[in-house]
């Protein structure tokens, strides 16, 4: 019996980092008590990857809440700065394609902003654990307000030479500033809870 061949990047994933103060993926938190004219961002990781050649982002919110912003990078260097609500040292850290190229097509459009990044020439890279592919940072309006929720929209697809060129997509993940987790729980009375099981 033979078993099932997996195709390249077929267990990839990737996660949202906001511990920015250290290198490597921590953890996501939502920022809140977030106003005016303030940066918020997060680093995005892929994970279980197999090979990689290049990926591309595509991120997407509300361009009345928040816009892009210059220090959004393929790489985190170390800098004094004020992001999601705390005076930070952000922790330097390279691009797990070390030294890709931009492509071309980049967007970067009110609300949408789309970058695909590549290795060229060598081999394609053999990550270990995470890597890092990409530091997202926007700044909040002049009218934004702690009272309102600024979500935001990432997609990420990476590609692999490795046995020809493939591509995958990871899907999407969304990070949300000033997230009402109260709207998060329902409150439900016995007689609507019987009637989700009814058929049961």
């Amino acid at each position: 019996m033979s078993s099932p061949v997996l195709a390249i990047n077929g267990q990839a994933y990737f996660t949202l980092d906001t511990d920015l103060t250290q290198a490597g993926r921590q953890e996501m938190i939502y920022p809140t008590g977030i106003g005016p004219d303030q940066l918020v961002g997060f680093a995005v990781y892929v994970h279980g990857a197999d090979a990689l050649r290049g990926f591309n982002i595509d991120v997407t919110w509300d361009p009345t809440l928040a816009a892009f912003s210059t220090k959004s990078d393929v790489m985190v260097e170390e800098d004094d700065i004020n992001i999601n609500g705390a005076d930070i040292t952000l922790a330097e850290e390279l691009n797990v394609l070390e030294d890709p190229t931009k492509g071309p097509g980049a967007v970067n459009d009110d609300g949408h902003y789309y970058v695909a990044w590549a290795k060229f020439g060598g081999d394609d890279i053999v990550p270990t654990g995470e890597g890092l592919v990409y530091y997202f940072v926007l700044k909040t309006s002049a009218t934004f307000s702690a009272e309102m929720e600024l979500p935001v929209t990432i997609k990420v697809t990476i590609g692999s030479t490795t046995g020809g060129t493939t591509s995958r997509y990871l899907g999407q993940r969304s990070f949300i500033v000033n997230r009402d987790i109260s709207s998060d729980v329902k409150t439900s009375t016995w007689g609507n809870i019987k009637k989700q099981y009814k058929d049961f």
